[in-house]
């Protein structure tokens, strides 16, 4: 009779164990085809604006471009001396500016996908062009296909597909998070766990021969996140870590621009961001003068 519960028990289990597997692959395939339409749509819309962006290469050929991130450090900066060079900003950085008569602004850049369904009802005429593409973010990319036509100028994200052996499972795409830097619009951009890692690969695309970053604080450990403090996050602050997940981001690209004669510099007020020569926005001004 104990033999016979016994094995009835470990086949309930069995069953247990088996209906979970078929509930997990089904909620598998629900999430991988939200992704395969997120990117299909990002292809769509990156062949649609490719002639634009390539139209945008070495158009700054020579310049300094300041790449403005969403640090808490960006209340600290004298917005008159950033608009007095040429700026790309990231996320929601165009409110630091609201108020200010922008001088040049080159555009917006978003990447993830809680941005890129936020973003294109809320900046302003002046912030635009809004350049991104999807990170395709199992959470968020099911929102992706309706809002990607209001990205202006979209880029492919560079990824790798893996196919699954199982039935009807379509391929697993993940970012291609190599420590490199695209040499070409067409072939796409690699991301990141931050949004500055665009928008200073598409600086470099522009030909700026010096590439400055603010709001680059990368601490996530204060009261605050971003220099406003009412900004969604598409992570928990403390699953971020700076030395773990961009540390050697910056060190590859601060490489790759030395052997090309490109400056890559940090002017945020603190943070942790030490790989990167420290410099204020006034020297670099009294330095070379902005046109």
């Amino acid at each position: 009779m104990a033999f016979g519960m016994g094995r009835l028990r470990r086949l309930r289990q069995r069953w247990t164990q088996y209906r979970r597997d078929r509930q997990q692959a089904s909620q598998d395939r629900i999430v991988r085809h939200r992704q395969h339409q997120a990117y299909q749509a990002i292809l769509k819309r990156a062949e649609q604006t490719l002639a634009p962006l390539n139209a945008l290469r070495n158009t700054r050929q020579g310049q300094t471009i300041i790449c403005v991130g969403c640090g808490p450090s960006l209340n600290d900066m004298d917005t008159d001396l950033l608009n007095r060079f040429p700026l790309l900003l990231t996320n929601h950085a165009y409110r630091r500016f609201e108020g200010v008569q922008v001088r040049d602004v080159i555009g917006t850049v978003a990447t993830d996908d809680l941005r890129i369904t936020e973003l294109p009802g809320l900046i302003p005429q002046w912030a635009r062009p809004l350049i991104g593409t999807s990170c395709l973010s199992t959470e968020e990319s099911r929102h992706v296909p309706a809002k990607v036509g209001e990205i202006d100028l979209c880029f492919k994200p560079r990824v790798i597909l893996t196919p699954d052996s199982r039935k009807d499972m379509p391929s697993l795409i993940s970012l291609d998070c190599s420590t490199k830097v695209t040499e070409d619009f067409e072939q796409g951009l690699y991301l990141d766990t931050s949004v500055i890692f665009s928008a200073i690969q598409i600086a470099w695309l522009l030909g700026a021969r010096r590439i400055v970053c603010v709001g680059i604080d990368m601490t996530y450990t204060g009261p605050t996140t971003h220099f406003v403090p009412n900004i969604r996050m598409p992570h928990a602050p403390e699953a971020f870590d700076y030395n773990t997940y961009c540390r050697p981001m910056v060190v590859a690209y601060r490489q790759f621009f030395e052997a090309r004669g490109v400056e890559f510099l940090n002017a945020t007020p603190g943070g942790r961001v030490e790989e990167l020569r420290r410099v204020s926005l006034q020297d670099l001004l009294e330095s070379t003068p902005v046109s």
